[in-house]
């Protein structure tokens, strides 16, 4: 049990890595992929995708955790 709680909290930190690092690229850039301007609007619009998907992330963790306490 040991070893799978390492292994949890080691994956939540690149889970928390990789959403700080994504917000931090969408809030910097300028534009996007496809060369379009970011406006104010645009990088809250993609932030918020991006936080749904974390957040599904998160519930899945969640009910995984709590499926093997049971």
């Amino acid at each position: 049990m040991k070893k799978q709680s390492r292994s949890w909290k080691i994956v939540s930190m690149i889970e928390l890595l990789a959403y700080v690092g994504l917000t931090i690229l969408i809030f910097l850039r300028k534009t996007d992929g496809a060369g379009v301007y970011q406006s104010p609007t645009l990088k809250v619009i993609t932030w918020g995708i991006l936080t749904a998907f974390f957040f599904v992330l998160l519930v899945i963790q969640l009910l995984w955790a709590w499926l093997a306490q049971r």
